[in-house]
């Protein structure tokens, strides 16, 4: 459950970089005490500690409340948000390279031109989330639903859709080579342009639906 903020209490900007050293910490204790600092701050503390600091890398924010914080531009790579609400939050152009953002509420958020390589994204619902311009090489997507998601011109070399669903999105000019898609389902999916090129061999029944030869995506079909 997502940590919620309690009391105002001011920080000076020694304070909230004091604050950022204790999230990233690897003493049990010194990050408890971030953590517990972060659930009392007001929202427009927390608001502005992030605008203020600027380089997140490597910060503990699991289970926080961070729904409809700008963290565009922000270093947040190795991060770990697993479990936050990020609802309506703008990452336009974020780094987030290996953050965890595994079970993440990310509904309206912005993740436009953001760096999502061998990002965390487990079942994560990104049907309605903008990702135009996001790099999401060796990402791992496992069991995401992508319904209707608009993936035009996606860069997202070895990522892993196994069990994602992304019935009736729209792949055109993707690039997913080579991928891992055990188990997902394209049903309806549009791929025309899309470079597919020996990545549905790794479906589950190991049949290979783009034959040598063939482009993947010279026309639109449905795999499931």
């Amino acid at each position: 459950m997502a940590r919620r903020y309690h009391t105002a209490m001011p920080l000076s900007h020694p304070q909230m970089l004091s604050l950022v050293s204790l999230l990233r910490s690897t003493d049990p204790d010194a990050l408890e005490q971030g953590k517990e600092l972060m659930a009392v701050l007001s929202r427009d503390d927390v608001r502005e500690t992030m605008a203020a600091v600027g380089n997140l890398s490597g910060c503990h924010l699991s289970g926080m409340l961070l729904a409809g914080l700008s963290f565009r531009g922000h270093n947040l790579n190795g991060c770990d948000l697993s479990g936050s609400d990020l609802a309506c939050s703008d990452f336009f152009r974020a780094h987030l390279r290996r953050a965890n953002l595994s079970g993440c509420d990310l509904t309206g958020a912005n993740l436009r031109q953001s760096d999502l390589r061998q990002t965390n994204l487990r079942h994560v619902d990104l049907s309605e989330t903008p990702l135009t311009g996001a790099r999401l090489h060796r990402a791992d997507l496992t069991g995401v639903d992508l319904t209707g998601a608009d993936l035009v011109g996606l860069s997202a070399l070895g990522v892993n859709l196994t069990t994602a669903c992304l019935i009736r999105a729209d792949l055109s000019d993707a690039d997913l080579r080579p991928s891992v898609l055990q188990s997902t389902s394209f049903h309806q999916a549009r791929m025309s342009g899309a470079d597919l090129e020996w990545v549905l061999v790794h479906a589950y029944t190991g049949e290979v639906l783009s034959p040598a030869g063939q482009p993947a995506g010279s026309e639109e079909r449905g795999a499931r």
